[in-house]
C-alpha cells in the first residue's frame, strides 16, 4: 500500500474522487468511513505517479470533512468546518491550526417544482406516451404523493426543483464555501447552482 492512493468511485458516473483522510502503513492502509444501513461505497487503490501529495492523517475540533477542487492545484486540500477551532495534521508532518466563525445554516424550505409526468395514451392502439408538466409553486420538499394535485398517486417521471437564496451580507469573499445537504432521496440527482 506504500505506493497506492485511495479514491472513492462513483458507480453512476465512473468518476474517481480522491480520499484525503487516511493512514498509510508499509503493508496496510486505514481509511475512516461512516456508512448507513445497507449503504455501500467503492474504494479503489490507484498507483502513485511521481511525488506523493500530502494527505490528512489526523484532525480535531470543528473539521467535518475534506475535499479537493479540480480548478485548484491537485495537491490542494480544503476542509469543511463548523464554528470553532480545529487542527489538521498532514502526512508531511505539517500541522494546520485555525479558528472559524461560519454563518448560520440557511434552510431552503420552499421550492418550485415542475414534474415532467409520462402518462399512458388515451387509446389502446400503439402510440407514444403523453407528456404533461405539473407545476407546484412554493412547496416544501415532500413525496409527490403528498403534493396537492389530482392523481399524484399515478404520476411517474422527472422532477425539476428550483429555489433561491441569498448569502448573508457578512459572508466572507474567501475562505469559506457553502455545503448543500439534500437529505435522503431515491434515484439520482443532478444539481445546478447559478446555472452551472
Amino acid at each position: 500500500m506504500a505506493n497506492r492512493t485511495p479514491v472513492l468511485l462513483d458507480a453512476w458516473s465512473g468518476q474517481a474522487t480522491p480520499l484525503h483522510h487516511f493512514k498509510r502503513g508499509k503493508t496496510d492502509m486505514v481509511i475512516p468511513m461512516t456508512l448507513g444501513g445497507n449503504e455501500t461505497s467503492i474504494v479503489a487503490f490507484v498507483k502513485d505517479h511521481g511525488a506523493k501529495d500530502p494527505y490528512v492523517t489526523d484532525f480535531t475540533g470543528s473539521v467535518k470533512g475534506f475535499f479537493s477542487s479540480a480548478k485548484k492545484s491537485k495537491d490542494a486540500i480544503f476542509a469543511l468546518v463548523s464554528d470553532g477551532a480545529g487542527t489538521v495534521t498532514l502526512s508531511n508532518g505539517k500541522e494546520c491550526r485555525f479558528k472559524r466563525s461560519v454563518p448560520k445554516t440557511t434552510a431552503l424550505n420552499l421550492w418550485n417544482i415542475i414534474i415532467e409526468s409520462w402518462e399512458r395514451p388515451n387509446t389502446t392502439e400503439v402510440s407514444p406516451a403523453k407528456l404533461r408538466n405539473i407545476t407546484f409553486l412554493n412547496q416544501p420538499l415532500v413525496p409527490w404523493l403528498d403534493l396537492d394535485g389530482e392523481g399524484m398517486d399515478k404520476v411517474s417521471g422527472v422532477g425539476y426543483y428550483s429555489t433561491n437564496f441569498t448569502l448573508p451580507s457578512h459572508y466572507p469573499k474567501s475562505g469559506l464555501s457553502a455545503y448543500l445537504h439534500l437529505g435522503r432521496f431515491e434515484g439520482a440527482v443532478r444539481l445546478w447552482l447559478n446555472g452551472k
